[in-house]
């Protein structure tokens, strides 16, 4: 366009200079709360496309698998209604999903943000990195209890329809707070284990990897310490076995499959949380040393 073309009365002049914003302040609560769920989403790759939500999605069904199938067996075979597994027999059989789940899904978030250069940005906002962890930390747990709690509430609720659930109030009471107590501990933990891994590790195949192959040499090798020295407290070194272990002694069942260790309920939650406190603690040492750039 040439100045002869340009007409009187067509220019405006945009440059206000800065400003200082004046709309709502809700602070580092909110922007805590809105990166949790932001991370929440982006792990299950809700509003990305496609092929980041094929492989969460079908980990996630992968766990629902087996509650389904004894529900359809009730449901339509005769005489299918008393072919029943207890809640620990349960988690057991899905426990392996629940595991692939977790090492592929859970660690991407931190990994992703130091990779794309966006926890400068994060910072700069109210958030510190103390509440930019606690945010992640609450996204994984909120992801990873929908495969803890989720397929056990679902039997659940199963049994109930069914009139071959527990009994009465008390019972019903009963049962809901252990598989909330149980698959939310679980959670919890698993959520501390994603963190340490995803703030150490620079890949997701990495981390992925380190939960799969270390979980599993941990558990074969406590489990051959504990055989050699006869000592049962050798096994809370296996932060691998400790979910099942959790379920057991929540429901207080017998094992069916695997192991259920000889030591006491208090011993177990002891060890989880001395996990998660060794997770958490190696977590914000990492991010406190970490030098962030744009």
């Amino acid at each position: 366009m040439t100045e002869a073309q340009v007409t009187a009365g067509t220019s405006r002049i945009l440059d206000r200079r800065y400003q200082r914003y004046t709309g709502p302040r809700k602070g580092q609560a909110h922007a805590t709360w809105r990166l949790s769920v932001h991370a929440f989403q982006r792990l299950l790759g809700v509003r990305r496309p496609l092929r980041y939500k094929v492989v969460p999605l079908l980990l996630a069904l992968a766990c629902f698998v087996f509650p389904l199938g004894l529900i359809a067996v009730a449901a339509f075979v005769p005489g299918g209604s008393s072919f029943t597994f207890n809640y620990s027999q349960l988690y057991n059989i899905i426990s392996l999903p629940i595991f692939i789940f977790v090492a592929i899904t859970a660690p991407l978030g931190l990994i992703a943000d130091r990779k794309q250069k966006s926890l400068s940005l994060y910072l700069a906002s109210p958030l510190s990195r103390n509440t930019y962890l606690l945010a992640h930390a609450a996204a994984i747990a909120a992801l990873v209890a929908i495969v803890t709690v989720g397929p056990l509430l679902l039997y659940f609720v199963s049994l109930v329809i069914q009139g071959t659930g527990p009994d009465g109030i008390t019972g019903f009471a009963s049962d809901l707070w252990r598989i909330l107590a149980a698959g939310g501990g679980i959670a919890v933990l698993s959520a501390a284990i994603a963190l340490v891994v995803g703030a150490l590790a620079e890949r997701p195949s990495i981390a992925a990897s380190a939960i799969f192959i270390g979980l599993t040499v941990v558990s074969a090798l406590t489990t051959g310490a504990a055989s050699k020295l006869d000592n049962e407290f050798v096994r809370l070194l296996s932060v691998g076995d400790l979910d099942d272990q959790l379920v057991l002694h929540v429901f207080d069942h017998d094992p069916g499959f695997g192991i259920k260790f000889a030591l006491g309920s208090a011993a177990i939650v002891a060890a989880i949380v001395g996990w998660i406190a060794v997770c958490s603690a190696v977590t914000w040492w990492r991010y406190r040393r970490l030098v962030v750039s744009r």
